[in-house]
């Protein structure tokens, strides 16, 4: 799916839930407010914070769209994770009022709500339900955390709208303080699924890694390329629905750069084909490296010495290993043949054809 359908297919459902939200939230306020039901008029809240985070998702959206450029070289994703905390903040606070005012109406003379809340809330329970299934199927199509907590959303304002309508037949049928018994249960759903919601995004902002599942596949993809004799180093980051990969892999240390090359580019592709995977980086190895630290000499200071011990050659072919440097050389003269320095572990003369 190009990135262009993407942003299409979560606009859309971006605006779907923003206007089912609007409609339900001057719904449940009106009623809950001439009815004097706290439960109805807390899901209103909720509703309306819905619509706040409805317009906050558009815009993450907007902005995770963008192009890369110099300033953001990973892209705009970001603004995703980012929306998602914000919308999970707003639902924690709007959580914490709600408990407030609940507790506050304990103390005053219970209310009978009318079986027109019922009403409402069977409206609200339908149309959020509705909402959810359609969003939830394009977050898992398209991929996006950002969707699919838009579509958790609209599963909380329908289990929120069944307390509304459980306290309120229960406070018609005479049960004390129903009403608000059921406003303190919804923000406790709320908070039941704004906080891992608001964990979760967190967790992506600290650079956290992909999950033991999608790791285990990117091993086994890498082990399964020919040529790669074992990898290390492999780190990981998710940045919304998009994961990053940054992996050393080890080659033979007698083969060429361009076949070196030519095995990470291998590498790359099977793991740009695993779902959910955006960008890899790989770094060749001639050996596993991870807590190797190399004492060798550069190219220039082994030229020297073969200078200095008079001995010429055509071409020079250097091999690091980590017990020492093998040398070919090409059509060499005058071959020094004892007081090898520390570093040299093995001399091999060819001839060019």
């Amino acid at each position: 799916m190009s990135k262009v359908e993407k942003h299409v297919i979560l606009k859309r459902s971006g605006l779907i839930c923003l206007w089912v939200n609007i409609f339900l939230m001057a719904l449940k306020l009106f009623f809950g407010h001439v009815y004097l039901s706290k439960a109805l008029f807390a899901d209103g809240v909720h509703s309306f914070l819905d619509v706040s985070a409805d317009l906050f998702m558009l815009y993450a959206v907007s902005m995770a769209s963008l192009p890369r450029d110099e300033m953001h070289a990973y892209g705009y994703s970001r603004y995703e994770t980012l929306g998602n905390i914000v919308i999970s903040l707003f639902l924690i606070a709007a959580a914490f009022a709600i408990t407030i005012d609940a507790m506050q109406g304990l103390d005053m003379v219970a209310k009978t709500i009318g079986l027109q809340v019922a009403g409402v809330a069977i409206v609200s329970i339908f149309l959020n339900e509705l909402s959810y299934q359609y969003v939830r199927k394009q977050a898992v199509r398209v991929q996006s955390d950002l969707l699919m907590s838009t579509a958790v959303h609209q599963r909380a304002d329908a289990a929120t709208s069944l307390v509304v309508l459980v306290a309120s037949i229960a406070s018609y049928y005479g049960v004390l303080h129903a009403d608000v018994v059921g406003a303190i249960l919804i923000a406790g759903l709320i908070m039941y699924y704004a906080v891992p919601s608001c964990l979760r995004s967190i967790q992506e902002l600290l650079d956290r890694g992909l999950d033991d599942k999608q790791l285990k596949q990117i091993k086994a993809s890498i082990s399964g390329v020919a040529g790669v004799k074992g990898h290390h180093l492999l780190r990981s980051r998710k940045m919304a629905d998009k994961g990053y990969i940054d992996v050393h892999i080890v080659v033979s240390p007698q083969i060429s750069v361009s076949e070196g090359h030519f095995i990470s580019e291998q590498v790359e592709m099977v793991l740009l084909a695993i779902e959910g995977v955006m960008d890899v980086t790989v770094h060749v190895d001639y050996e596993d490296d991870e807590e190797f630290e190399h004492e060798l000499p550069p190219r220039e200071a082994i030229e020297r010495w073969l200078v200095d011990s008079g001995t010429r050659v055509s071409r020079l072919v250097i091999h690091y290993e980590e017990s020492g440097v093998i040398l070919d050389l090409y059509d060499a003269k005058s071959v020094v043949s004892e007081g090898y320095p520390a570093w040299l572990k093995e001399i091999r003369c060819y001839k060019s054809i």
